[in-house]
C-alpha cells in the first residue's frame, strides 16, 4: 500500500521578503536618485518597508482567512467591503499599474542592457 504525503508548505524567506519589499519601493527609474542620496537612504527604505508592507501583508493575511473571502483576491476583498463598483475600480487600477508602469520599465531595463 503506497502512502502519499502532502507537499510541504512553501515559506517566504527573509531574502524573498526583502526582494518583494525592494521591488515595491524601488523601481529602475529611481536608481539615479538613490545613488545620489547616499547610504542613509537604506535606513529610510527599510523603515518604509517595515512601516508599510508588514501591516499591508498582515491585513491581506487577515482578509484571506475570513470565512467566504478565501477566494477572489483583491476584487473579493474590496467588493465585500466597499461594493462591486469599487472592487472593479481596484482591479482596474491594478491593471493600469501593470500595463502603464511595468512594461515601459521593462523596455527601460532592456534598453540599458543592450547599451552595455
Amino acid at each position: 500500500m503506497a502512502t502519499t504525503t502532502a507537499p510541504a508548505a512553501k515559506q517566504l524567506t527573509l531574502l524573498g521578503f526583502f526582494a518583494i519589499t525592494a521591488s515595491m519601493v524601488m523601481a529602475v527609474y529611481e536608481y539615479p536618485t538613490f545613488a545620489t542620496s547616499g547610504f542613509s537612504l537604506v535606513f529610510f527604505l527599510l523603515l518604509g518597508g517595515l512601516l508599510w508592507f508588514i501591516p499591508v501583508a498582515l491585513c491581506a493575511a487577515e482578509m484571506a482567512t475570513v470565512e467566504g473571502w478565501e477566494e477572489g483576491g483583491v476584487f473579493a476583498w474590496v467588493s465585500n467591503t466597499l461594493g462591486e463598483r469599487w472592487g472593479f475600480a481596484a482591479i482596474s487600477f491594478g491593471y493600469l499599474q501593470i500595463a502603464i508602469g511595468f512594461i515601459p520599465m521593462l523596455y527601460f531595463v532592456l534598453g540599458h542592457c543592450l547599451i552595455f
